[in-house]
């Protein structure tokens, strides 16, 4: 069954309180926030299937292919933090002038 939007949405004080219970469930869409019913986040890297643990690898990142205002989840891929920098140019540039390089 495919995740869907809850309307309306929990307040950011809900959303704060239960922070365990919600961080699987919460997407960002243009600046959105957007909660589903279901988990939409594995915890598992697409490209290299790397476990995403905040203790050791850090924590995948959902990346927009193309942006769908009508589904804000398709095209979107779950990748974790060495792959979005190598399949995201916009996210390169800016970490490369964060960090000097060239």
């Amino acid at each position: 069954m495919y995740p869907r939007i809850i309307e309306p949405r929990p307040t950011v004080t809900e959303l704060i309180k239960n922070r365990e219970y919600w961080k699987n469930k919460t997407i960002t869409f243009r600046g959105k926030k957007i909660v589903y019913d279901q988990d939409i986040r594995t915890g598992i890297c697409y490209f290299c299937k790397r476990a995403g643990n905040p203790q050791y690898s850090g924590p995948t990142y959902l990346h927009h292919v193309i942006y769908d205002n009508s589904n804000p989840l398709a095209w979107t891929v779950e990748v974790c933090g060495k792959c979005h920098y190598k399949v995201d140019k916009n996210n390169k540039r800016i970490l490369d002038n964060r960090y000097g390089r060239r």
